[in-house]
């Protein structure tokens, strides 16, 4: 699993004079990786939604990793799905954990805002609702923006993912 987007990002874009200015740092792939390994080390999963969380997620490095993880180990897949939901203050770092989550057929949301105050969302991007819960040929991003993502995100948007997540492998 590698981070395209964010390392092109910062190759291109993330000067370290930017970086400070913006206090803009991502997390180095090794140390995304290490935290994975740490976090996904030994779970027991009580339920069959296993949601991934990353509330400052920049490229989603820390999603990635997770997901690197959790798809190696056979166990879990064969008996759990996978909820990946991040947040961002960013919408350029939004967009390409959005686009992260898509390329390796992953499930879930990104949520652009100031997390630390819950502000209202400017953005939502659902992804891959196609996929969900089975893998297909098919990706898909879905933006929601302005009041339209303010309903979703403060009307149990995330909640509703996840329902219809259990109700698609009930039909399986």
């Amino acid at each position: 699993v590698f981070d395209f987007f964010g390392h092109a990002y910062e190759e291109m874009f993330l000067t370290s004079t930017k970086a400070k200015a913006h206090g803009q740092f991502f997390t180095p792939m090794e140390i995304s990786r290490l935290l994975a390994d740490l976090e996904c080390c030994g779970l027991e999963f009580g339920e069959n939604i296993v949601r991934v969380c990353d509330p400052c997620a920049g490229s989603g490095r820390l999603l990635l990793s997770a997901y690197r993880k959790l798809y190696r180990d056979e166990t879990a897949m064969k008996h759990h799905r996978f909820l990946f939901m991040a947040e961002d203050i960013d919408i350029v770092a939004c967009k390409m954990t959005a686009l992260n989550i898509m390329a390796h057929a992953a499930y879930g949301c990104v949520v652009c805002h100031d997390v630390l105050a819950m502000s209202p969302p400017q953005t939502v991007y659902i992804v891959n609702e196609c996929n969900a819960p089975d893998f297909t040929p098919l990706f898909s991003i879905r933006t929601l923006t302005g009041d339209e993502a303010s309903k979703w995100f403060f009307g149990g948007g995330p909640e509703s993912l996840e329902l219809r997540y259990k109700i698609d492998m009930a039909e399986d």
